[in-house]
């Protein structure tokens, strides 16, 4: 009865150890080769062979948000304008992105805000999963919701990583509670195992003792 009592102890204080490991230590997988930079601003995004999740955000970021928010989520600055060709540098005109009757056109607002920098993403959707709907819900505008729900989430991660809320090769959404998961696993099974050595040293302990007596007496 004794050694049970030690034994569930133990699992429990691995249990303990685990949660706090889990919020102290998030989980960052192994970092993956980074493309060399370049001075092109509209160079496409090259990944990697096994792209992490931000990394996959990087790319979808480009194809459906930078046009807009800036290659580096500056928002639709006149500096980043300048960058385009000189016919796609007014964002406004007729043709473009005017209030007009066309098909697959959609207007924009005059004023952009930045998505990364100074807060402001972490001040308007204080958990991932905020983010994520908001995201799932309103873009791209011209096409709400089209993207698969791992590439929101790929997106997600990709924006909360620039905002220094995520470890650069951090996670969001089920990919990281599956992660996490496996994580506490980890730990359980380790203190576990030592539980269980303990357990077992125990009783050898104990019946060394009693061949002893045996023999004393």
């Amino acid at each position: 009865m004794r050694l049970l009592i030690i034994f569930f102890s133990w699992l429990g204080i691995g249990f303990l150890l685990s949660l706090f490991l889990g919020n102290i230590f998030p989980e960052i997988p192994a970092q993956q080769a980074i493309p060399t930079p370049t001075l092109d601003r509209l160079a496409l995004p090259v990944l990697s062979d096994h792209p992490s999740q931000v990394e996959t955000g990087s790319s979808i970021y480009y194809y459906h948000c930078m046009p807009c928010h800036g290659d580096q989520g500056q928002g639709l600055t006149d500096e980043w304008r300048a960058v385009w060709e000189e016919d796609h540098q007014n964002c406004w005109a007729r043709g473009c992105h005017s209030i007009r009757d066309a098909d697959e056109v959609f207007t924009i607002p005059t004023v952009i805000p930045p998505v990364i920098g100074n807060n402001n993403l972490e001040n308007r959707f204080p958990t991932s999963e905020i983010l994520f709907e908001y995201l799932k819900g309103t873009h791209p505008p011209q096409s709400p919701g089209i993207l698969k729900d791992e590439e929101y989430w790929a997106l997600t991660a990709y924006l909360l990583s620039k905002n220094a809320v995520i470890p650069p090769q951090g996670e969001a959404g089920p990919l990281a509670k599956r992660h996490t998961n496996m994580r506490y696993l980890a730990v359980m099974a380790v203190f576990a195992a030592v539980g269980l050595v303990l357990i077992f040293g125990l009783v050898l302990r104990r019946k060394f003792r009693l061949k002893r007596d045996e023999k004393e007496s």
